[in-house]
């Protein structure tokens, strides 16, 4: 397996509820041993992220094996090589305590097929965040695959991935059958108006969805006349993002409309 190597020597991961400071001392002799144990435990993380490549992926495995408090791995901009996705995807088959797992750039279709394959069986991660990746159609229909079966997962990103119309039809297939999923963005992913809307048109039927981002999705008036009847019947979504799209005057005022009798869009 090719080592995974990440541009910067300074990733950090960040314990949740606080920032992580790379020389941050730990507090005085009062603190917990829960505490100590979360300070010592960010500590490690931060130094094997900022160590892969060579025996770093090996490094940053063993501590998601011995995670016992981390909640949050964010690993953004880091040009994660696709197999250091492999090898994180294939611990999260064990993980109970990950809860969020943010990766980016370059994960590819080989990193996106094995975190599918994860997701079937992982119950805890809650936030899979893959913007900015390449994972394309075929990487796109692993994740919609686990997406079919997945009771866990509520957030779900795949900004700017290439995915295409093909696979947004794989993500729209496998929606329609998850009942847990709340927010979903396939923004710039080189969809045409009617890939984007046949998205829409699932959720219009499911009703789950409190955040969908469709940016830049090529919508024009027409589509936004139809996404404006999804908002309108909506009871649930509150935030909507449908920006860099072509959708004009005639749009706005449809989707202007909508807001006027939605009692829940915020956003």
């Amino acid at each position: 397996m090719p080592p995974c190597a990440l541009t910067s020597a300074t990733s950090h991961v960040p314990h949740p509820g606080r920032p992580a400071t790379p020389n941050e001392p730990v507090a005085g002799p009062m603190m917990n041993a829960r505490a100590k144990a979360a300070a010592l435990s960010t500590e490690r993380w931060r130094v094997a992220a900022a160590r892969i490549g060579g025996r770093g992926e090996a490094e940053l495995t063993d501590e998601l094996k011995r995670n016992v408090v981390l909640q949050t791995l964010s690993l953004v901009n880091n040009q994660i090589d696709p197999w250091c996705a492999v090898a994180i995807a294939q611990v999260l088959w064990d993980d109970v305590v990950l809860t969020a797992l943010k990766l980016s750039i370059n994960i590819g279709e080989e990193g996106a097929t094995a975190l599918g394959v994860a997701l079937k069986v992982n119950t805890v991660l809650v936030t899979l965040d893959l913007g900015g990746n390449y994972i394309r159609a075929e990487g796109a229909a692993a994740i919609a695959e686990a997406l079919r079966g997945n009771g866990v997962l509520t957030d779900l990103n795949l900004w700017a991935n290439g995915i295409g119309d093909e696979g947004a039809k794989a993500i729209g297939e496998a929606l329609a059958v998850n009942g847990v999923l709340t927010s979903l963005d396939v923004g710039s992913n080189g969809l045409t108006e009617e890939a984007a809307l046949g998205i829409v048109r699932v959720e219009r039927q499911r009703n789950k969805l409190t955040s969908l981002a469709l940016e830049n999705c090529g919508i024009g008036p027409t589509g936004a006349a139809e996404i404006a009847e999804y908002v309108s019947g909506s009871g649930v979504l509150n935030k909507l993002s449908i920006g860099d799209n072509k959708i004009g005057d005639e749009g706005a005022k449809a989707i202007g409309g909508a807001l006027a009798v939605n009692g829940v869009l915020t956003d």
